[in-house]
């Protein structure tokens, strides 16, 4: 029989991440990706 621990409310959660919806223009988090979309040269 397979032993499985209790669900507890300590446990992360993943969470679904829009980044589309949820890099704002001009936040922290919305300037790497607008520099490496402008300035870094991926090819």
């Amino acid at each position: 029989m397979v032993k499985c621990k209790e669900n507890e409310s300590g446990q992360g959660l993943f969470l679904t991440v829009n980044l589309a919806e949820q890099l704002l223009p001009g936040t922290f988090e919305w300037m790497p990706n607008k520099i490496m979309e402008t300035q870094i040269d991926c090819r």
